[in-house]
């Protein structure tokens, strides 16, 4: 059984495609709203302690 990467099973299987398209874009706007929730944070308390909380709780939602 031969192997493909990435590349050609995006180019070659449009439900894939799909996937991955929906994926990315997903992730996408799950690190702005993260960039914004750090803005915003920072803005308001001036805490780089709270800054290090939010980072971690979001990060436990990626182990």
């Amino acid at each position: 059984m031969s192997q493909i990467g990435y590349a050609e099973l995006i180019r070659t299987n449009a439900a894939f495609r799909r996937l991955w398209s929906a994926s990315v874009i997903s992730m996408l706007g799950e690190w702005f709203n993260t960039i914004a929730l750090f803005m915003l944070i920072y803005q308001y308390t001036d805490s780089e302690f709270l800054l290090g909380i939010l980072f971690t709780i979001r990060m436990l939602c990626f182990a």
